[in-house]
């Protein structure tokens, strides 16, 4: 079962580092290259974001007896074929955590325009993820974070993403969007 508390902390971790790095993002490609602490802290928060997604992904993994994931893209790729995710989805977050890999391992080697670029088209898929999450795992009032924090909510139908039942309990099943809740 799903922990809500830790799936909440989660996902205001992603949320709050996407809202940091949209402001890098609207900068100018040449703002941002020049600004060598400014894109220093961006490839910092978009790694600690990417992070954040794949522990997101190995616990709803390991909370519902999903099969292990073999590495990093395998855990969107589980998440996908559990029907979490959607294939287009899944396909671009495994991007992601291949991207992730290369910060950690070749930091230094890591073409600055690209991560910009990156933060323009490719950050919007870490939105979409929260709220694919969203979607399938708890009632808004679960995921209810701390006062002063705001997870962003969409509609859909004209009414919440996260409108899933609740178990009642301190845990919850996992539904994706594609699925129906477990019990």
């Amino acid at each position: 079962m799903v922990d809500p508390a830790r799936l909440r902390d989660l996902l205001i971790r992603i949320e709050s580092r996407v809202a940091r790095l949209e402001s890098y993002g609207r900068r100018s490609e040449e703002e941002f290259t020049s600004d060598e602490e400014g894109t220093a802290a961006a490839k910092y928060f978009l790694l600690t974001a990417i992070e954040d997604a794949l522990a997101v992904a190995n616990h709803i993994i390991a909370s519902e007896g999903y099969r292990g994931p073999a590495d990093y893209p395998d855990a969107f790729r589980v998440l996908t074929e559990e029907g979490v995710l959607d294939g287009e989805l899944g396909v671009r977050l495994e991007a992601m955590a291949r991207f992730r890999n290369l910060l950690v391992h070749g930091y230094a080697k890591v073409d600055d325009q690209r991560v910009h670029g990156f933060l323009r088209t490719d950050l919007r898929d870490l939105a979409s993820y929260v709220r694919s999450v969203l979607e399938g795992s708890l009632t808004w009032d679960e995921l209810q974070p701390p006062e002063g924090i705001a997870l962003r909510r969409s509609k859909a139908n004209g009414r919440d993403s996260t409108a899933s039942e609740s178990t009642g309990s301190t845990a919850c099943a996992f539904a994706g969007p594609n699925r129906g809740l477990r019990t």
